[in-house]
Order: structure tokens, then C-alpha cells, then sequence
């Protein structure tokens, strides 16, 4: 068993200086370092292209074995929030009214947490079969009343009321990939990310939400990435009256396969460095990524193999996607990278 601080302090050489050091390295671990792991890690970095600041947050998918044991007695602590009290239990019972929970992101929100506070992290889920509101409005409340929980809310009302309309209006070729629940945030609200949202949709469906910012903005932008991107997925956090005025487009580089949005998931596992060197110059002509980000992010992908005493590993590194996140008529770029460790079993 390793915990994630050992193993990126020993991996520090492999991250661009430009993205996480200093005190932003320090408080990323300080805040993960001591999550356990047994041979195999993946986890994510959220990484602002803007800020000279050179921080991070963080993501891991909680597997089982010590990373589970983890969480299942962080849960049990008095200092547990709701949400973590409701991860342990689910951990050890999984049966119940969540038991269809089988995938389970944890995402850190280091950077906006003051450094004398605990981070605790938002969940986010696959949907399973609540992807498309005609699957049966039993298998839309079973989400609802599961995101209620999660939050640690007594009923589902929150949850009904801002997933019904959002689900109810989805274009015909959309479907939710995630859903997450950021009670961390001073307004509690649910998110879905929504891929397949045609352009010529989006006004619409946005004015279904409640959504207060300028969609001829969000046109307008996309517009300008067509070059170098032509996908996206729709990131929004919805509260009972409607959308929050911030969102997010998560953005891919143009001429990836054309698959479904699953592969868009796991991007960062198939595409390398050439594919991105358009897409981020261009953000860097923007405005929107500062030249030493650009280059730093562009070094990140790699595929090396680290020699231990006994055990040779594989380390991959790649770009998953960047989040262009809107709020008014201002947009800052965060790009969304992987890491994977694993042993390379001997012939």
C-alpha cells in the first residue's frame, strides 16, 4: 500500500513547473497526499491556463482495496460532512436504494479553499441508465432521491425540481454523462454534464433552464474555436429555480474519432501531444492561455517506465480535455489531465 503523497513526491520531476509547484504543489498535498492506494493509481488534475499561479485540483476514482478503507473511515469521523457520511456507508453496505451506484469521482476543489481548511470533495457519478428522459421517471426519481442523499438533504424536492426540466427539454441527441453533486458551494446546486447538445439547440435549451447569460456570447465563442474543436460537452450547475449564471464548455480537439461521447470521457488515454498543439495555441492567441501554461501543458502528455527496487510500472500521462468556463461575458481555460501508475506484469 502507497499513499498518493509518496508517489507523486517521487514522480515530482514529471510535472511541468509551470502547471503545479511551490506552494500549489505543497497544498495539493497536503490536501490528498494521505489517500492510500495498492499497485494501481489514476487520478486527475484540474489546472487554471490563465494564472501565473501554479496550482492544481485534484480528482481520483475511489477503487476498491485501501482507497475504499479510506473513505469508509474518514466517513466515520464527527468532523465527516454529510456527503462523507454518506460515501462510507454506501461503501460498506452498497445495497439499498444506491446500489446502482458502481462509479464513484471524487474531485477536490484545492485552489479554492482557504490553506487552514479541509477539502471535501464533490461526487460526481454516471448517470447509468438516466442518460435520456425517456427512459421511465422511476429511473429519474431513483437519481434524484440518491443526489438527495449524497447531499445529506432529508427529501428530493431540490433534486426533482432542478433535474425535471433539464432532463425534460434535452435535445434529441443529448444525453447526461455526469452528474455531481457541489454542495460545497455557497449555493447548493446539482451538475450535469450534457454531451450531444447540437449548436443550433443551445439557445433554447439554456432559456429552458432559466439560464440568465448571453447565449449569442457562448455562439460567438464556440464559433471562434471551430478550427481547432468541433465538440463539446455542456457543463451546468442547476439549483430548484434554474441555472446558475457560471457554465462550462468542455472542449476536445477537432478530428478525434467519430464515436460517442464515452470516448470523449477517456480522451486523455488516446491522444497525444500532436493533436493538442492547435487547440492550445490557439487558446494561447485568444488570450485565454499564458504562453508558459501552453508549453507546460503541452509537455504533459508522456508514457515512461519508472524502475522501482522490485517492480517495473508504467506511468501515462495525458490531456483529457480544457474547460472553457463562462461567467458573464468573461471566460477563463482549465485543462483537464489524467495521470496513470500501474505495474507492467513480466511476460
Amino acid at each position: 500500500m502507497t499513499q498518493i503523497g509518496d508517489l507523486l513526491s517521487g514522480l515530482r520531476s514529471q510535472f511541468p513547473d509551470s502547471l503545479i509547484s511551490g506552494q500549489g504543489w505543497e497544498r495539493l498535498i497536503d490536501q490528498v497526499g494521505e489517500i492510500p492506494f495498492d499497485e494501481k493509481l489514476t487520478c486527475g488534475f484540474e489546472m487554471p491556463l490563465g494564472d501565473p499561479d501554479p496550482v492544481s485540483d485534484f480528482s481520483i476514482v475511489v477503487a476498491p482495496g485501501p482507497t475504499a478503507q479510506f473513505f469508509i473511515h474518514l466517513g466515520e469521523q464527527d468532523e465527516a460532512s454529510s456527503t462523507e457520511t454518506w460515501l462510507s456507508r454506501h461503501l460498506v453496505e452498497r445495497t439499498g436504494s444506491d446500489d446502482w451506484i458502481d462509479w464513484i469521482l471524487l474531485a477536490y476543489d484545492i485552489i479554492d479553499t482557504l490553506p487552514s481548511e479541509r477539502t471535501v470533495p464533490a461526487v460526481h457519478l454516471n448517470p447509468g441508465p438516466s442518460q435520456r428522459p425517456e427512459q421511465s421517471k422511476s429511473t429519474l426519481a431513483i437519481l434524484e432521491n440518491s443526489l438527495s442523499r449524497i447531499a445529506g438533504r432529508s427529501d428530493d424536492n431540490f433534486e426533482c425540481q432542478a433535474l425535471s426540466i433539464a432532463y425534460a427539454a434535452l435535445p434529441v441527441a443529448a444525453a447526461v454523462v455526469f452528474v455531481g453533486v457541489t454542495s460545497r458551494y455557497t449555493t447548493p446546486s446539482v451538475r450535469l454534464v450534457i454531451a450531444g447538445i447540437p449548436m443550433p439547440s443551445l439557445k433554447a435549451y439554456l432559456e429552458c433552464l432559466n439560464w440568465m447569460g448571453s447565449t449569442e456570447f457562448l455562439v460567438e465563442f464556440l464559433s471562434s474555436m471551430k478550427d481547432v474543436s468541433d465538440r463539446y460537452l455542456l457543463s451546468i450547475d442547476l439549483t430548484d429555480s434554474g441555472a446558475l449564471p457560471r457554465l462550462g464548455l468542455e472542449m476536445y480537439p477537432a478530428d478525434l474519432p467519430r464515436v460517442d461521447h464515452r470516448y470523449l470521457l477517456t480522451a486523455w488515454l488516446n491522444t497525444t501531444r500532436g493533436d493538442w498543439n492547435r487547440f492550445v495555441n490557439h487558446t494561447v492567441g485568444l488570450g485565454l492561455c499564458l504562453p508558459a501554461k501552453g508549453t507546460g501543458i503541452l509537455s504533459w502528455p508522456r508514457s515512461n517506465k519508472i524502475f522501482t527496487n522490485n517492480r517495473v510500472y508504467r506511468l501515462y500521462m495525458g490531456i483529457n480535455h480544457v474547460k472553457f468556463v463562462v461567467s458573464g461575458e468573461s471566460i477563463h481555460a482549465k485543462a483537464y489531465a489524467g495521470l496513470n501508475f500501474a505495474p507492467i506484469e513480466p511476460y
